[in-house]
């Protein structure tokens, strides 16, 4: 008989747990082994959106520039942007693109389906871990990890 009331205790203890996760990854705090954590070197403009707010000319004087993403900051040349949010999730491209960006994965070629981690200022896309697309100024830049 004893057994019953510690059988119904570890249920509701589970069961308030399950309803909880959900809820609290939210609002945990980024690792350091966040994917888009790094230095990126920019080595191509992979396409852009119909809107933007730089041109093509100034795009592709970004080539070689580093996007920096730590834990507190994301720097792309000039710009800086605090407090980025690491939010991750794995989706299907074209429809995210389509309804997020205005864009298509045509000249993208991301895989089936792709990580994205919006850091709130930037969305990334992973090809690889040490491959990327970000989006930045209404542009969508390649970019690869520097050092490890």
């Amino acid at each position: 008989m004893t057994i019953l009331p510690r059988l119904f205790v570890s249920a509701r203890w589970l069961l308030t747990l399950m309803l909880c996760i959900p809820h609290m990854a939210g609002h945990c705090s980024p690792s350091e082994t966040s994917p888009a954590i790094g230095n990126w070197k920019v080595t191509a403009v992979a396409d852009f959106a119909d809107l933007a707010s730089m041109d093509e000319k100034e795009a592709r004087r970004m080539i070689g520039k580093i996007l920096q993403v730590r834990l507190n900051t994301v720097r792309f040349g000039k710009d800086v942007c605090d407090n980025p949010i690491f939010e991750s999730k794995w989706v299907e491209p074209e429809l995210y693109l389509r309804q997020d960006a205005a864009a298509s994965n045509a000249r993208l070629h991301l895989p089936t389906p792709v990580e994205v981690v919006d850091l709130e200022c930037t969305v990334v896309f992973f090809r690889k871990r040490d491959r990327m697309v970000f989006y930045w100024g209404g542009f969508f830049f390649d970019a690869v990890r520097q050092g490890k």
